[in-house]
């Protein structure tokens, strides 16, 4: 919330959102290794300022394993 400078219903409502990204990626940080899917967007405000990128990452069967904004 503090990041987007708004309450969710104002971010839903009037920041646009840009599709940027998707990738499939293999992570070594897991035994075995961890095939992922990562997706990203950017955050706009209403007044078209960027102000934030949204990543999720997702397993092979699409369940969301971790997401971060920043």
């Amino acid at each position: 919330k503090e990041m987007l400078y708004a309450d969710v219903s104002k971010v839903i409502n009037t920041y646009h959102f840009e599709n940027e990204g998707v990738s499939i990626s293999k992570s070594f940080f897991y035994d075995p290794p961890l095939d992922y899917i990562s997706v990203w967007i950017r955050i706009y405000d209403n007044e078209n300022y960027y102000l934030a990128e949204y990543t999720a990452f997702y397993d092979s069967d699409l369940n969301c394993i971790d997401d971060k904004l920043k």
